[in-house]
């Protein structure tokens, strides 16, 4: 809540807020190319413009990697898209080919969907295995999330599908990128999203989320079924994180390294 000062009208804010950082989108693009699959990843937007252009930047990435690309977002956004695409020959000549498709979010969040769980999760599994159908498993989704109502305060529907699709790109091995726009969420969600995403990308950011718990064990907690299996398996998680990610660095260094040699 803004609060004036007693000597000044100055607006002044108890806390920082996501846009106090400035916009880090030129290097957005290399960052996600050294990303590997079977990422889980949220973005929390406020501007379309932002949203689109971290799609089309993980589109392009994805294409490098020979990933095909499953999107679902509303019809609006499609056409910014395909705009934004076609200004690229690449991946303009790609949406002729298929390897860029296009599902319409409304159907898998339509209110009478939506408030059968287990209906959204049906027709989003439906898309996918079709689209695998017609090429390799190498792929990429993006989800525009769309409010889910729910009349359960404990554990939301946004939550229980992202637990589901969680388990989706480790048994599929594809990444999935979440957007939520940060205006059409409460807070519960969007907090919610972030705990159970382990990357996260704010105005051009991408992070790795030290906040993370998986999305299973996060109900859990929300649940308040503590107990020592879940203790032992949270700090199971957080250490292998760590283990990950020095590895990657090692590969990382390691190809620098032989590319180096090429040029010399």
């Amino acid at each position: 809540m803004p609060v004036k000062t007693e000597n000044e009208d100055k607006i002044v804010t108890n806390s920082k807020e996501l846009s106090d950082f400035p916009g880090r989108y030129d290097d957005l693009g290399e960052d996600l190319m050294r990303l590997f699959s079977n990422e889980h990843i949220c973005t929390i937007y406020r501007k379309d413009e932002d949203k689109i252009y971290t799609i089309i930047e993980f589109i392009k990435s994805g294409l490098v990697k020979n990933e095909r690309c499953l999107i679902f977002v509303d019809k609006k956004t499609e056409e910014c898209i395909r705009k934004k695409i076609k200004k690229f020959k690449e991946l303009n000549s790609q949406l002729s080919n298929s390897i860029v498709k296009f599902v319409s979010s409304d159907l898998i969040f339509s209110n009478e969907v939506s408030s059968n769980l287990e209906r959204t999760v049906d027709l989003f599994k439906s898309h996918l295995e079709k689209f695998v159908e017609v090429g390799s498993n190498d792929l990429r989704v993006i989800i525009e999330m769309l409010p889910i109502e729910s009349n359960n305060t404990k554990i939301s529907l946004m939550l229980e599908f992202n637990t589901i699709i969680d388990k989706l790109t480790l048994e599929r091995d594809f990444s999935i990128f979440c957007f939520y726009n940060e205006y059409r969420f409460e807070p519960k969600v969007l907090l919610e999203a972030i705990f159970t995403h382990p990357k996260l990308i704010f105005n051009g950011y991408l992070c790795d989320n030290s906040y993370f718990i998986n999305s299973n064990d996060f109900q859990l907690i929300q649940k308040k079924e503590f107990d020592n299996t879940l203790y032992k398996r949270v700090v199971y998680d957080i250490v292998q994180r760590e283990i990950n990610e020095q590895q990657r660095k090692k590969l990382e260094s390691y190809i620098q390294k032989e590319s180096l040699k090429e040029y010399q």
